[in-house]
This record gives C-alpha cells, sequence and structure tokens, in this order.
C-alpha cells in the first residue's frame, strides 16, 4: 500500500514537473514571439510596467488592466459582443494569418502594392509614425487583414483606423478591434463594389439635415455644397484622417458604444461648426475638412475646435429612424 501511495506522489511530481515546464516553455515562445515584433526592444527584459507600455502602446492613457493595451481600449473591448480579444487564441490566429501572407502574395498583390504606398502617408504630421516599428506593425495588420478578409480590397483611410488602434495596443488587438468594425458595425459595406454603405451613409446624413437641419440644407443647396463630397473622407477612415490623433478616442468611445448614429451625429456637429462666413464652395469643404469654424484660425485652435465638435457631437439628439433607410 505504501508503495502506490509514493509511485502515485511521484507520477503528480513528475505530472507538476511537466507542467511548469511546458509553462516555462509556453513563456519563452510567447517572449520570442513578442521580440520579433518589437527589435531593439531587448534590453533589460526584467522592467517595469512603465518600459512594458513603451512596446506596446504610443498614447499616455492609464495602463491596469494589461501591458497590451491602455485602459481606454479595455473600456472599449468592454462593449464588444466578443469581448474576449485580447486572448492567446486570438494572438495565435493573428500569427497565423501573417504567416500565410507569403502563400497569398500574388492573390493580394495589388492589396500590398497600395498599403505600401500608404505607410508612410499614415499621420504624416505625428513623429510616432516616422517609427519603423510602428510602421511596420501597420503594415503586419494591413495585411493580416488582406488574408483574413479577401474579399475587401484595401482602401486608403484603413491605414488610419488602425493606426489609431496601434496608438493604444499591441499590433494583434489592433487587428481585432480593426476586424471588429467590419464583422459587427458593417464597416466592409464602404469598400465593397460600387461603394454601397458609403452611398447609404451620405443619405442619411442628407435626410437629416433635409428634416432637421433645414435652414444649412438650403444653404448646401444654394451654394451647391455636394454632401458625398466632403462625407468621402470622413466615410472612409472614420474622422481618423482629420481629427489630431490624441483626441480620436474620444470619438472612437462613441462609435463603438452608438454605431453609426455617433457617426451620423459627429458629421452634423462638423457642419455646425462652420458658423457661417464661407461664401465659396471650396473654402466649404476645406473648412468641413480641417474642423475650421473660421477662416483665420491658427493652428492650435483648431485642435481645440476639434476637441469641441466631438464633444458637441455626445450632446445632439438624432432621430433614430434614420437607420431604417437602408438604400
Amino acid at each position: 500500500m505504501e508503495d502506490k501511495n509514493t509511485n502515485t506522489q511521484n507520477a503528480k511530481k513528475n505530472n507538476n514537473q511537466k507542467n511548469e515546464e511546458d509553462s516555462s516553455i509556453m513563456s519563452l515562445l510567447w517572449e520570442g514571439i513578442i521580440n520579433l515584433w518589437n527589435p531593439g526592444d531587448n534590453k533589460g527584459q526584467k522592467t517595469s510596467q512603465t518600459n512594458n507600455k513603451k512596446k506596446y502602446q504610443y498614447c499616455n492613457c492609464n495602463i491596469s488592466h494589461s501591458e497590451e493595451y491602455c485602459d481606454n481600449i479595455y473600456s472599449i473591448i468592454q462593449m464588444l459582443k466578443n469581448n474576449n480579444i485580447a486572448s492567446e487564441k486570438n494572438k495565435i490566429l493573428y500569427e497565423g494569418l501573417l504567416k500565410v501572407h507569403e502563400k497569398l502574395l500574388d492573390m493580394n498583390g495589388d492589396n500590398m502594392r497600395q498599403i505600401k504606398k500608404d505607410l508612410n502617408r499614415t499621420y504624416p504630421s505625428s513623429s510616432i509614425f516616422k517609427d519603423d516599428r510602428i510602421i511596420k506593425k501597420l503594415k503586419n495588420v494591413l495585411r493580416a487583414f488582406s488574408n483574413y478578409d479577401n474579399s475587401i480590397k484595401y482602401f486608403q483611410g484603413m491605414n488610419f483606423i488602425v493606426g489609431f488602434f496601434l496608438y493604444h495596443c499591441d499590433e494583434y488587438i489592433a487587428f481585432w478591434l480593426f476586424a471588429t468594425l467590419f464583422e459587427d458595425y458593417d464597416l466592409g459595406s464602404i469598400f465593397m463594389k460600387d461603394f454601397p454603405g458609403l452611398k447609404l451613409h451620405v443619405k442619411r446624413v442628407e435626410i437629416i439635415l433635409q428634416n432637421e437641419y433645414v435652414d444649412i440644407w438650403k444653404i448646401f443647396v444654394k451654394f451647391g455644397v455636394k454632401v458625398e463630397i466632403f462625407m468621402v473622407e470622413w466615410v472612409f477612415s472614420l474622422f481618423s484622417s482629420l481629427i489630431p490623433l490624441d483626441l480620436q478616442m474620444d470619438f472612437y468611445k462613441g462609435f463603438f458604444s452608438q454605431g453609426w448614429i455617433f457617426f451620423y451625429k459627429m458629421c452634423i456637429s462638423s457642419i455646425l461648426n462652420l458658423n457661417g462666413g464661407y461664401f465659396e464652395v471650396d473654402e466649404i469643404y476645406m473648412a468641413l475638412k480641417c474642423g475650421k469654424n473660421n477662416e483665420k484660425m491658427k493652428e492650435e485652435d483648431i485642435k481645440e475646435n476639434w476637441k469641441k465638435i466631438i464633444q458637441n457631437a455626445y450632446s445632439l439628439k438624432i432621430k433614430t429612424d434614420v437607420m431604417n433607410i437602408n438604400k
């Protein structure tokens, strides 16, 4: 009986040792993978959370839940149908998509050519996006998505959205957040053939103006302002190519929590921000692009203006029946 108990204890001890070894191997494996995507960050492995932050985030947000994303990204993840984005399984799936890249290179050749052109056009005024490490991450996420959904071609604007996520979190989380926009927020329809999503969002904003902001609509008609012209960039980049990078989180929190209805609020808030004083169509288009409410605004004031546009968007009321318009 004593021998049997001894054998059982030895077996348990061996199993525990094996589990510890397996755990150690997995830790080393993931450490190696992380270092692979972050060349030059290998010095001082035992770093504080502040130093770890530099590996994954470029933002100044608080980090308390995970070193792989900031607290603001955590709050967005909690809004999602699938709030298990930051999982080992998803990390493995993402890395698998990167590995099949070479096999699908011919299929996605056009996508990759355009992606490479746009890498250095992403947030051109930001010093962060002059860093080769974040540019590599941007390329990885965009090419992985090209493999993930072959039905969607790459379009300029996607790079800004992905860039925003990379500013706040590790690249595999940025990838799944981007994919979530397509799967749960119908972002893909704006990039399909003939751009049905773009046309739908333009139509809905036009109807909101016609029904709820009649005076502005009359001015647009008078000056020949076409909503589809200034909305193209808004839609294709979800305002990310226009709003200063460090202000975008408030927009994305609104978008993830309210969906396209918040996007329409942003459109209306941007239009209301004009405050008159523009008498040429081109001036109106430029003002809407830059977030100006005055032709003579200084650059530092334009940033404050975008902050005000986002804040005002939260306070706007839009009749939700506009969402029933599907053509």
